[in-house]
């Protein structure tokens, strides 16, 4: 399955009062993994931004001015996206903006050409994350890097960097389980008698979790493996 984890910069806060998007950032999964087909585009807003905005994601009026216009670069965003599964953090924000910016140079909206989305808010919250308030910076600090620091390692956001963060988050919300049963091969040749086998898994790049088994539970699995015996009549090698 195709995915872009998607995130934008803005001139402020609000598209209905005229603001425009200064930075697209995609990043491209494909069944789970990072692809590296990425896609990073500044744009001239034709405006400033609000000073709160220019504080978040510093990008100057000045340094916008010799960019493209995103009507311009419209058409090469839908054929990238086109077809793709979005992840977006805090969805209803970026998607906003960019359906105003499509329908502003008289391009199709996003759900005319994209399979669905996914909000990671909401989708952290419905994979155990229990916290009130659920930014990119703490799901990321949580899942991925426990040494993050928000006030040292990012000061400045920026479309492409959180898009990035977002899709480790993502990745790790569910649980590398592609990474891992992708690299597993399993090829069957029953129709010419040959045996099954599959392919060896490096299981020391997964982070997983060690259950031990108390005596308690291995007494009732011998158990159980015994009364299979007796039922199969047969030795049971488990």
């Amino acid at each position: 399955m195709r995915q872009v984890c998607l995130d934008t910069e803005t001139t402020g806060l609000d598209y209905k009062s005229g603001h425009r998007i200064i930075e697209l950032g995609c990043v491209e999964l494909l069944d789970g993994k990072l692809t590296g087909n990425d896609l990073h585009i500044y744009f001239n807003p034709e405006r400033d931004s609000d000073p709160d905005a220019l504080r978040v994601h510093g990008l100057t009026t000045e340094f916008l001015s010799d960019k493209p216009l995103f009507a311009d670069k419209a058409d090469q965003i839908i054929e990238y996206l086109s077809g793709a599964q979005l992840i977006i953090h805090n969805a209803a924000f970026d998607m906003g903006f960019l359906n105003t910016e499509f329908s502003l140079c008289g391009k199709p909206l996003l759900d005319s050409f994209i399979n669905g989305f996914i909000d990671s808010r909401n989708y952290a919250r419905e994979n155990g994350f229990a916290s009130a308030v659920i930014t990119l910076d703490k799901l990321y600090k949580d899942l991925v890097d426990e040494t993050f620091d928000k006030s040292k390692d990012r000061k400045i956001h920026g479309a492409l960097l959180d898009a990035t963060m977002l899709a480790k988050v993502f990745i790790k919300l569910n649980s590398g389980q592609n990474d891992l049963f992708s690299e597993v091969q399993v090829e069957a040749k029953q129709e010419h008698g040959e045996a099954v086998t599959s392919g060896s898994v490096d299981l020391s790049k997964f982070d997983l979790k060690l259950v031990k088994v108390s005596e308690e539970e291995m007494k009732a699995h011998s158990e159980y493996i015994a009364t299979l015996a007796a039922e199969s009549k047969k030795e049971i090698n488990w």
